[in-house]
């Protein structure tokens, strides 16, 4: 498929989880507030910089990095990578969504999983395989210096974006496993980033 397709098929995905959460009144603040769904303190679907950074960073870079080198992934390690991240992704998904019964937010309440957090969870996986499959499974010969450092910056960037704004969390814990996610995360950013620039 073209850069296009894949770009539009990612961009669809955002906005999905924004209808989701207009229907489950979590897309503006005076939506939450007028309709009682949500804590004093939350962070709306509108006011969320990882859904700016998933539409203006992600969503562009994955359909690139795809169109770019997914011919040269073997189908074993799309599918054991894809596995994986899914796997590893569901984890914070459900113990945000256990946290969800004293603070909703767009992607889970009520100690659930909402449908936009489920969407969410299918972006980020496949957005997560691909830039695993881009730091270490494409020849390093074929990735420019520029391209792995504006990748990684911009992914750096993205990371703060989703993860940074815990003034809207109320509790402690929340915030610890929010930044223990940004650090860890970075660190593979990084390491994926040194992986290519060091061979």
């Amino acid at each position: 498929m073209t850069f296009a397709i894949w770009f539009v098929l990612l961009e669809v995905a955002i906005i999905a989880q924004g209808v989701c959460a207009w229907k489950t009144k979590f897309f503006t603040r005076n939506q939450g507030k007028k309709y009682g769904t949500a804590s004093e303190k939350f962070l709306p679907f509108v006011e969320h910089g990882g859904m700016y950074g998933d539409f203006i960073i992600v969503s562009p870079m994955i359909a690139w990095i795809i169109v770019s080198f997914a011919t040269l992934w073997h189908l074993e390690a799309i599918i054991l990578v894809g596995i994986g991240v899914t796997l590893v992704g569901l984890i914070p998904v459900l113990l945000w969504a256990k946290e969800s019964v004293k603070e909703p937010a767009v992607w889970n309440k009520g100690g659930k999983v909402s449908l936009a957090g489920w969407i969410h969870l299918v972006y980020m996986s496949v957005a997560t395989t691909v830039f695993v499959l881009f730091y270490f499974f494409t020849p390093i010969e074929l990735i420019s210096s520029l391209a792995a450092k504006n990748i990684s910056v911009l992914l750096i960037v993205h990371v703060l974006l989703g993860f940074g704004q815990t003034e809207y969390v109320t509790q402690k814990r929340i915030r610890l496993r929010a930044g223990l996610t940004v650090f860890v995360l970075w660190i593979l950013i990084l390491a994926g980033w040194f992986r290519l620039v060091t061979a």
